[in-house]
């Protein structure tokens, strides 16, 4: 025996701990540039802080930072990043053409969902009042709600510590829908509702052609509801087996969930009437953050 502590021979406990702590050590510091936090600089001059890599697609890198997530692209990247991620411009372009094909398939079909529910609702029918009755309004839209369209019979609310169904009526004077994509797991996204809720429920009650839509991102329907009971969520939400998702478990861009970004928390204001996008989280694959919309809400819905 020369002394060593890597020797597989009879040693005292004193002699185990040691060997014990030196792998400790030693693991640690091998293991210490993959856990320190970074900061990833865009050749534009954008410092995304703190990031953690989540994975890493031919076209691009889906990150976490301190301020959410979303997906930056290689091309948005400098040489020495892209080496560092084996960047391959060909895979790149045949990757993103992939992606741009689903996404207008899947836009495509949304819009013919969209317009096979219109055609097969039955227009309101407002009944006659009676002699002894005054007359009562009865709720019908003049101008589509296309947004109301995609979730008609889908939406619920919070209702103590269950769902109930959303009464769809109250949706009649909305031209403007705040559409809300997040989950209980991201650490952004649960830092970011307090805030969303203080200002819903400042905002609504003076604008109720405003309206909050909250689509879950979350793995099942307990974790949902859990997470609007937790943050006491007011807002009508898309019933967590109504939103489309493909074999993963990962929610798809199809009907309301056709605005989301690459990353949460995602925040899209949208006109009922059309469904245009008024302002976005998103530019492009630049993520701006969902406080950049809350900011637009204020000057745009009126």
């Amino acid at each position: 025996m020369n002394g060593s502590i890597f020797e597989n021979s009879a040693m005292g406990p004193h002699t185990h701990l040691a060997r014990t702590i030196l792998l400790l050590l030693f693991s640690a510091f091998l293991l210490a540039p993959l856990l320190r936090a970074e900061d990833l600089t865009l050749t534009n001059g954008t410092v995304y802080k703190n990031i953690t890599v989540t994975k890493v697609d031919p076209d691009g890198l889906r990150i976490i930072h301190s301020d959410g997530g979303g997906k930056v692209l290689f091309t948005q990247l400098p040489e020495a990043t892209q080496q560092k991620y084996h960047y391959d411009p060909a895979a790149a372009q045949k990757f993103a053409a992939a992606q741009e094909a689903k996404k207008r398939a899947d836009l495509e079909r949304a819009l013919q969902q969209s317009a096979a529910a219109a055609a097969a609702a039955p227009a309101p029918v407002a009944a006659a009042p009676t002699a002894t009755e005054p007359e009562k309004k009865v709720w019908a839209r003049t101008i589509p709600d296309k947004i109301l369209q995609m979730v008609k019979g889908d939406l619920v609310f919070l209702d103590g510590s269950k769902f109930s169904n959303f009464d769809e009526q109250k949706l009649a004077p909305v031209r403007y829908y705040a559409i809300y994509y997040s989950a209980s797991w991201c650490g952004p996204c649960r830092r970011f509702t307090p805030d969303l809720v203080k200002f819903y429920n400042e905002f609504k009650p003076a604008h109720p052609n405003f309206e909050l839509i909250f689509v879950s991102s979350d793995e099942d329907e307990p974790s949902m509801l859990q997470y609007m009971q937790g943050d006491t969520m007011p807002w009508p939400a898309v019933r967590f087996s109504a939103i489309p998702r493909n074999n993963e478990g990962k929610r798809v861009r199809s009907d309301i969930s056709q605005y989301a970004g690459n990353g949460i928390p995602d925040l899209v204001l949208v006109d009922a009437i059309d469904g245009s996008v008024m302002s976005d989280s998103y530019n492009g694959q630049q993520y701006l953050g969902p406080r950049k919309v809350l900011r637009d809400i204020s000057t745009m819905v009126k």
